[in-house]
């Protein structure tokens, strides 16, 4: 039988779940586990410091605000410190030539080997 994973099933707020799924993995192990459902109330009841993201009461996100919250991640100051130096800046771009070139030249061989043969 295939189990759910305990991290989806934590996220999802089904504790009991999955502390069934690892003590039935450690049963098939032929050993036992020390973490019940009390253990893991216990790690939910305790006062955070106000850095944590609780993300269970929050609405779901559309996907434009995930893309502007990724966004957010890159700064002026990181690309410019990809082409700081000219040697740099050149690396920089003749590597994103050769991906793009592989990328297109990936796509145009499959297009057309049938054609080929």
């Amino acid at each position: 039988m295939i189990y759910e994973t305990p991290k989806y099933l934590l996220g999802r707020g089904r504790d009991a779940e999955a502390v069934a799924v690892i003590q039935n993995i450690a049963a098939r192990n032929k050993t036992t586990t020390w973490l019940t459902v009390s253990h893991l109330q216990a790690v939910d009841t305790r006062p955070t410091d106000g850095r944590t993201n609780d993300t269970s009461t929050t609405e779901p996100k559309s996907a434009v605000q995930v893309v502007k919250s990724n966004l957010r991640k890159f700064s002026k100051d990181k690309v410019k410190a990809l082409f700081s130096t000219p040697r740099l800046a050149l690396f920089l771009l003749l590597l994103i030539f050769l991906w793009c070139s592989i990328g297109i030249v990936y796509l145009l061989y499959n297009s057309f080997i049938p054609i080929y043969l």
